[in-house]
């Protein structure tokens, strides 16, 4: 997994004071990037 610290600084492009944001921020990366790869495999599945 990457670091949290390198996702935050380079994903969001934003310091995150608070601990929860960070954490709410990963939630949405990575619920994002589920959703990306679930369409990605529905795709291929249909082709």
């Amino acid at each position: 997994m990457l670091n949290l610290a390198f996702i935050l600084k380079n994903g969001f492009g934003k310091v995150v004071q608070d601990h929860s944001e960070a954490l709410l921020l990963l939630e949405d990366a990575v619920r994002g990037a589920n959703a990306v790869s679930a369409r990605v495999m529905l795709a291929y599945a249909l082709s």
